[in-house]
């Protein structure tokens, strides 16, 4: 019951549950869950990896793309 009718301004509507308990029959769209939870696993991921980490293989892998698309002869543009 504590949830019900304390929500701040902010709150989005699917999560002020108010809504919900006035709303009898109706459902409000809710998050999709499978998408909160990869991004869960993704968060999860990058904080044991570390941030520099990733940003140092984002940098390598773009350059070894970069490198690739230079290396084709112009069939890729810009």
């Amino acid at each position: 019951d504590d949830l019900i009718g304390n929500a701040m301004d902010i709150t989005p509507a699917f999560c002020d549950w108010n809504k919900h308990v006035k709303a009898p029959g109706q459902c409000y769209n809710t998050p999709c869950t499978w998408g909160v939870y990869m991004c869960g696993l993704n968060i999860e991921y990058m904080l044991e990896k570390g941030l520099d980490k990733i940003e140092e293989e984002a940098k390598l892998k773009a350059e070894m793309l970069y490198n690739y698309m230079d290396s084709t002869d112009g069939f890729y543009t810009n």
